[in-house]
């Protein structure tokens, strides 16, 4: 299932100033509304977990401990959730995994400024509201992973004791352990490792 449509309000709210920020980011042209051109569709694909086996990697987990400057410093991040072998055992017991994505650009140079932010909170977004349809729909147990450091408390004001937002703070698919390139393989998802032209961004719903 392919999502042609992106979503219809605003997602990035920042509670310390108690506003709304346009278009997942508070850059330059998004300031001045302006909008950056991404000319790549979403996607949106359901596989079993028997179909799709989750990877575990110590390594991923490890990225953020050794080379990520936040380490420490969101509480949806490592060291403050659990380690790889709690997602591990935990995941078992779910049966579907939702995967929930979208390529942007990397080389028209809006990269750092603009797209590294937007992308999170864009697919973040999405993620949250497959986690409410799936929870109405029975799956109490439903649970997003979201694409990135969470940025919900943007640029720099997250909490490392409590989260602000906890019923949309969600942890990234890396920060479990998972490995995301093991996913998209599996999935038949083209990707540039490094990026070239474009990058990924997904996230999963377990359910």
């Amino acid at each position: 299932m392919r999502m042609e449509k992106s979503a219809k309000k605003d997602f990035y709210l920042c509670e310390e100033k108690n506003r709304m920020m346009s278009k997942y980011c508070n850059c330059i042209k998004c300031a001045k509304n302006e909008k950056v051109k991404n000319p790549f569709k979403f996607y949106q694909d359901i596989f079993s977990l028997k179909e799709i086996a989750l990877d575990f990697d110590l390594r991923v987990s490890a990225m953020c401990r050794f080379g990520c400057k936040w380490f420490g410093q969101k509480i949806m991040c490592p060291p403050n959730i659990p380690d790889a072998g709690y997602y591990a055992a935990a995941f078992r017991d779910y049966n579907f995994l939702c995967i929930i994505g979208r390529k942007y650009p990397y080389s028209d140079g809006f990269f750092f400024s603009h797209w590294r932010n937007y992308s999170t909170n864009e697919i973040h977004e999405l993620l949250l509201e497959k986690e409410k349809e799936l929870f109405k729909k029975g799956h109490i147990y439903a649970k997003a992973f979201i694409g990135g450091s969470c940025k919900l408390c943007f640029p720099n004001n997250c909490s490392s004791t409590r989260c602000r937002m906890p019923s949309k703070g969600r942890a990234p698919v890396e920060a479990a352990g998972i490995n995301v390139f093991s996913i998209m393989k599996t999935s038949g998802l083209e990707y540039q490792e490094p990026p070239k032209d474009y990058f990924w961004r997904i996230g999963i719903v377990l359910y």
